[in-house]
């Protein structure tokens, strides 16, 4: 329970569970006044950060973001990564790549962008950290701490309506209603016409239907009534498996929640990245975590070269090579392009 406090590492958390603790109300009383931060949000929204966030979840976030990015900074890009853009349903947290296509303009975007969006009420939290990238990085550093990026960032806990987000859900089952409605439809003009085609065989032949045919013509027809009950048994499977997602998680012994707020707590990371070293973030930051890892040691061991989130570092020239997008590192490290739902792994 403790570890899934915000701001709680697994030393702290110890640390509570010696001294007794056994419920989140255990340690607000006994540490109360050593609490940081972080860890006092983590507490208060423990059950909404505990809470896989969904797909449309981050994309509200990732617009409401970028409409007030671009306010401030017209072109402004805002683009999500992690899971989501590997195709994931669901994730921990919400990642946002924020740039702009002229290289240094998003320089001073951080923190007026931050105002903005404390000044509108949609944040708990934030820890913000600046840009302390150098080149030099890449002759002064080993390669597996060089792989950490220096970018500027933001860590913080959003405040998303709820209604925003029950009107989203909303859409998505409007349409999903739809689909199953056109689906259906599909299906029974597929039914027909295949009871059409095999009566128009028969009377095309001029002769008596083959007993075989006979024999084969209910099984045809009984695939044909079955194909909507599994389609259905399909669709039973996914509303329970997401069903069981969507429940909080268990927070026995304890009574705090934000069940009583109009909006969900849910933690979100701000990256701004300069135009030239766009694609490597977008690359370091979709992950997965261990595609990276070996796309990473594969450059050092095999082409001499250091992948990080920042660029591409040719050791063999001792140059800095560029990329226009992700194809393209992948072919600096002539490697086989892979979309980002084929990253995982």
């Amino acid at each position: 329970m403790f570890t899934g406090v915000f701001g709680c590492g697994p030393v702290t958390a110890k640390k509570w569970f010696d001294k007794g603790c056994r419920s989140l109300e255990d340690v607000e009383k006994h540490f109360v006044n050593s609490l940081s931060r972080e860890q006092k949000i983590g507490i208060e929204y423990y059950s909404d950060l505990n809470t896989p966030v969904r797909q449309k979840e981050a994309e509200l976030i990732r617009q409401i973001v970028c409409d007030e990015a671009v306010r401030i900074l017209p072109e402004t890009t805002v683009t999500i990564t992690g899971g989501f853009s590997r195709g994931k349903e669901y994730g921990h947290d919400v990642d946002l790549l924020i740039s702009h296509p002229e290289e240094g303009k998003e320089a001073d975007l951080l923190h007026k962008l931050l105002n903005k969006l404390k000044s509108l009420n949609l944040l708990l939290y934030t820890s913000t950290k600046e840009n302390n990238y150098s080149e030099s990085m890449y002759s002064t550093t080993e390669p597996r701490k060089g792989h950490m990026d220096h970018y500027a960032r933001c860590f913080s806990v959003f405040k998303l309506s709820k209604s925003a987000v029950a009107a989203a859900v909303s859409d998505i089952n409007d349409v999903n209603s739809e689909n199953k409605k056109n689906s259906l439809d599909n299906i029974s003009k597929a039914k027909q016409g295949t009871e059409k085609d095999i009566s128009d065989n028969a009377l095309c032949l001029n002769e008596p239907i083959g007993e075989q045919s006979i024999r084969d013509q209910p099984i045809r027809e009984q695939s044909i009534r079955d194909q909507p009950i599994r389609e259905q048994s399909i669709r039973d499977q996914q509303i329970r498996e997401q069903s069981i997602r969507d429940q909080p998680i268990n927070k026995s012994d304890t009574t705090i929640t934000s069940s009583s707020n109009c909006f969900f707590a849910r933690r979100v990371d701000l990256i701004f990245v300069p135009a030239s070293q766009y694609p490597f973030a977008l690359l370091g930051w979709t992950g997965s975590r261990m595609f990276i890892r070996s796309i990473r040691d594969y450059s050092r061991k095999e082409k001499n070269m250091i992948l990080t989130s920042h660029g591409l570092y040719d050791k063999t020239t001792n140059k800095l090579l560029t990329a226009k997008d992700e194809r393209e590192i992948f072919q600096h490290l002539c490697l086989e392009y892979r979309e980002p739902g084929e990253r995982n792994c």
